[in-house]
């Protein structure tokens, strides 16, 4: 019978340099990346988009005209016009050079800032939302997860949100995600490297739900929503979670 090592192990220094070696995957990538990020992808209908019937969609159910947003992982700029009509005070954070390069010459008015999310540069209690859209699964290790939930938590303004998404890989990459849990002792498991948008391997993390709400438990927030939704006709392809700081 094979044993699947569940566990958290790896080492600060691997950890370390698997988060540059994201890093430098977006800025090797940048303008493959821009090009099929150009807004709102299909994947965000669910958080920004408006539905038949005035539904209420994640994204209008809790963004209010004035909040301070943090846009962590802001890539390209590509939810920045969507804040934007909402008269929202935006600040977008990413690590990648190029593509804050991309987003600034997209968005001359807008505020980006070239910083790692696990280093915010923002006094304590300063937004009243912080979005990270599919920016958590690539960070390396249990520790460094904590930390930047611990970073989201210090930055939030007391009853502030934090709204993130996370590919279900469980649901699309099973025997894959096994297979290097198996064999890889360097990583976690339930991490994975694979490649993304056609270009080189990129590292993930896939989260379960469960998982996913502990780690923002431990933190000290509050659940406030969570749940599945869908991608390219793939039925629960994303996981989502709303979590709140009550103090």
């Amino acid at each position: 019978m094979l044993l699947i090592h569940n566990s958290y192990l790896m080492k600060p220094q691997i950890a370390k340099k698997i988060h540059k070696k994201v890093k430098n995957f977006y800025n090797k990538n940048a303008f493959e990346f821009d090009k099929r990020r150009k807004a709102g992808w299909q994947e965000m209908q669910f958080l920004f988009l408006s539905k038949a019937k005035k539904q209420t969609c994640l994204f209008y159910k809790y963004l209010k005209k004035g909040d301070k947003i943090l846009d962590l992982g802001c890539g390209n700029g590509r939810f920045y016009e969507l804040f934007k009509k909402h008269e929202a005070d935006y600040i977008g954070l990413d690590n990648s050079k190029k593509l804050i390069k991309i987003a600034r010459d997209k968005y001359p008015g807008a505020n980006f800032i070239i910083e790692d999310a696990l280093n915010l540069p923002f006094r304590n209690n300063r937004f009243s939302k912080i979005y990270a859209i599919a920016l958590l699964h690539h960070i390396p290790s249990r520790d460094l997860r904590e930390h930047f939930m611990d970073q989201a938590m210090r930055v939030l303004k007391p009853g502030g949100l934090l709204i993130l998404t996370v590919w279900n890989l469980w649901k699309i990459k099973k025997l894959e995600i096994i297979k290097q849990g198996l064999f890889n002792r360097k990583l976690d498991f339930g991490d994975i490297q694979i490649p993304f948008a056609g270009q080189d391997k990129c590292f993930f993390h896939a989260f379960k739900l469960k998982e996913l709400k502990k780690l923002a438990q431990n933190a000290g927030f509050k659940i406030i929503d969570s749940g599945y939704f869908s991608w390219r006709n793939r039925e629960k392809a994303n996981i989502y979670l709303v979590v709140k700081k009550i103090k």
